[in-house]
């Protein structure tokens, strides 16, 4: 199955049994047939565009090594993008 990370989803993933918020195990044994398990992932476009969400929403976020991920850094390249007429497939709303 495939779907998004809303918690809604998420806690149904837990319920099932799968770990996927502790350890990214996401399966669970099929209901019916104990020896199968059903597999979960989370939609990869639709969690790209979250996190792209979350960073225009937030400003700036930190990654793992304490480097900054910033907004601004998207703006700037739009604009860089606009001055020379570059059109690179990426759209900015």
């Amino acid at each position: 199955m495939v779907f998004d990370g809303t918690s809604n989803n998420l806690t149904t993933a837990d319920r099932l049994g799968c770990k996927i918020r502790s350890n990214f195990d996401g399966c669970f044994k099929h209901p019916c047939r104990e020896e199968r398990k059903i597999y979960i992932s989370l939609d990869a476009c639709h969690m790209i565009k979250l996190a792209r969400n979350a960073l225009a929403d937030i400003g700036i976020i930190k990654d793992l090594n304490n480097g900054t991920i910033k907004w601004d850094f998207i703006i700037k390249l739009h604009q860089i993008q606009a001055k020379y007429i570059l059109h690179l497939g990426n759209k900015l709303k």
